[in-house]
């Protein structure tokens, strides 16, 4: 959060390109965290990939709750960023949010689809539906909204 903070800061005093990078950073880390802030629910202390040997150390693989988990901590992000967008007027936290969602749109579709099954599955395609129908609202009447004009009376 560090980062966030420091490219608040530097926003006006420091060159842009400078700042756009710190943001980039700090949207990352915050990615970062929050993906393993759910691998440690799911899996504790030991948060571990698990190993392309397969005899190697044993490591719990990822169940379909946690796959799904990811994805809605994905999208749930990405609506924070666009929530901060919209509040702040911040062009670089709606593109974030716009890359976490879509981010999260290929992950359903390409690794829930092929790995999920039964509840997880219809979970998944469910929360990304109404998400992406309540990011098409926010942006039709907060972003994208024509001033309202008074009728003549």
């Amino acid at each position: 959060f560090a980062a966030i903070l420091l490219a608040r800061a530097a926003r006006g005093s420091r060159p842009r390109w400078y700042v756009t990078t710190i943001a980039v950073l700090a949207c990352v880390l915050v990615f970062g965290y929050v993906t393993l802030e759910v691998r440690h629910i799911f899996q504790g202390s030991d948060i571990r990939l698990p190993p392309l040997n397969p005899f190697g150390p044993s490591v719990r693989m990822a169940s379909g709750a946690e796959v799904w988990a990811y994805s809605a901590a994905w999208l749930l992000l990405g609506i924070v960023f666009l929530a901060y967008g919209i509040w702040r007027s911040s062009v670089e936290a709606r593109i974030a949010s716009a890359i976490l969602v879509v981010l999260s749109v290929a992950k359903v579709f390409l690794y829930d689809l092929a790995g999920l099954t039964g509840l997880w599955r219809a979970l998944s395609f469910i929360v990304l539906g109404l998400v992406l129908i309540g990011i098409g609202l926010a942006y039709q009447n907060l972003v994208f909204a024509r001033p309202r004009t008074r009728a003549a009376d």
